[in-house]
């Protein structure tokens, strides 16, 4: 028996320090976004279980073999079947729906800095995360049609490899950043079409200047979100920033949005991403599936986070080809303007060539995006709950301005003859008395009645957006 209990103990002692050094190769991006045990885990077709988020590469390709590391493929254990969980020990049960496919382009992603971020999203049961590829790797350059470019391997022939290596077959959802969008995301789009799964572009990198023509798809649909402090806006005023970015869109495609933020830099605020990004892929997932009462519900989510939060910017969406949707959000206040067609922007005189975000530009970026990081409320324009309060208040008067200016003035009486009709004048002050099912703002803004979408509300919740 002590001979037997001494192999027992060799044993355990052998599996834990086999898995500690298994543990110690693993980069932490992928512990950081490493599953819940009892979260859903999909089944290959030999019955191996798939892992929910991997780091991945493309195998033998030039760029694997030009980072060749035992890191090439990095996959978290899948440690429970479909369904089942470890602690309540009863039978497995199948999930209710499979998780929605996320494909994170790492260069230009920003896995780094708002590595937290994506592993949040990775925590989310509805989504299953993927990060494709490795940022400042080898091929994390520009093509030679680029002023700084260079032969392979480099962004396009990392896209074509990802291809190949049928990652947008199991992807729902793709997620592009910086020179992601500008080069990686139209190449997809050139080699493939309108079978591009929809796609979430920071920074609108596809939507710019660039060296060569954008093939974008008539069908493809694309949530681009931008910044007022990016240097990707180069010497345009906010304004012409947007209506460039606007004049890019394909006058035929009709699923396209934008969300223009701007205090946001090239590297997204955390918490500005972290509010928005889970909203905006399930926008573009629900858009796809021409669900569009649903993906008006997703924005009006993106509308309220932006807005109580204290951003300032403007949201923009195609209700029918080359017919746009705006509406401006500031601290606590939303509203709708004028639908408008996408106007063509005058080229410059001197054409500027493209920007183009090398590493000595993105070290800029980081550099700004920490400074930002160690400012009280990481940056968010409304840190507090006094700022809160005073931006509430400010709002609510504003609107109470309008509801009196937009009343219409009544006369006190009519006298005819003997006969005297009384008209009941509202006292100055008092509104209407809104019913439950009156729309909010952001509700009016995107013309969906409140009674279908309320949100849990409270007497410590009210808000007037």
């Amino acid at each position: 028996q002590a001979i037997l209990a001494r192999g027992a103990c060799a044993r355990l002692l052998f599996g834990r320090r086999r898995f500690s050094a298994e543990a110690m190769q693993r980069p932490s991006l992928a512990f950081a976004l490493s599953r819940s045990q009892t979260q859903h885990i999909e089944v290959a077709a030999d019955g191996s279980p798939c892992p929910a988020l991997s780091c991945a590469t493309a195998p033998n390709t030039p760029h694997s073999r030009a980072t060749a590391t035992p890191h090439s493929r990095v996959v978290t254990p899948a440690l429970t079947p479909v369904g089942h969980s470890p602690a309540s020990g009863r039978a497995p049960v199948q999930a209710a729906a499979r998780p929605d496919g996320v494909s994170v382009i790492a260069p230009g992603g920003g896995t780094g800095i708002n590595g937290a971020v994506y592993a949040e999203l990775g925590r989310d049961p509805r989504f299953r995360v993927d990060i494709v590829g490795q940022s400042r790797a080898p091929y994390d350059c520009y093509p030679e049609t680029w002023a700084h470019g260079g032969p392979a391997p480099n962004l396009v022939s990392f896209a074509q490899d990802v291809l190949n290596q049928g990652v947008l077959e199991r992807t729902d959802c793709l997620v592009c950043g910086s020179r992601g969008g500008q080069v990686v995301l139209p190449h997809f789009w050139q080699m493939r079409g309108r079978d591009v799964p929809p796609a979430v572009v920071l920074n609108g990198g596809v939507a710019m200047n660039l060296p060569t023509r954008v093939s974008w798809p008539d069908s493809a649909v694309t949530f681009l979100m931008i910044g007022g402090q990016d240097n990707f806006r180069g010497q345009l005023s906010c304004e012409e920033y947007v209506m460039d970015t606007k004049s890019r869109v394909p006058p035929g495609n009709g699923t396209t949005a934008i969300l223009y933020v701007e205090e946001m830099q090239h590297m997204p605020q955390s918490q500005l991403l972290s509010a928005v990004l889970p909203h905006l892929i399930r926008a573009v997932l629900l858009w796809k599936a021409d669900r569009i009462d649903n993906f008006l519900e997703e924005v009006r989510l993106i509308l309220r986070a932006v807005s109580s939060a204290g951003w300032h910017g403007r949201l923009l969406y195609t209700k029918a080809p080359g017919v746009w949707e705006e509406i401006d959000f500031s601290p606590y206040q939303v509203g709708k303007r004028q639908p408008t067609a996408a106007k063509m922007v005058q080229p410059p005189e001197n054409p500027v060539p493209p920007i183009e975000h090398t590493r000595k530009e993105e070290m800029k970026a980081l550099w700004r995006a920490a400074v930002r990081a160690a400012q009280p409320g990481g940056g968010v324009p409304l840190a507090n709950e006094g700022a809160r309060f005073a931006a509430a208040a400010t709002a609510a008067k504003v609107q109470a301005e309008k509801r009196d200016a937009a009343k219409t003035t009544l006369p006190a009486g009519i006298v005819r003859g003997e006969n005297t009709l009384m008209i009941p004048v509202p006292q100055a002050g008092s509104g209407r008395p809104r019913s439950p099912a009156d729309p909010t703002p952001i509700s009016r803004a995107l013309g969906i009645r409140r009674a279908t979408y309320t949100s849990p509300m409270s007497a410590h919740s009210r808000s007037p957006i």
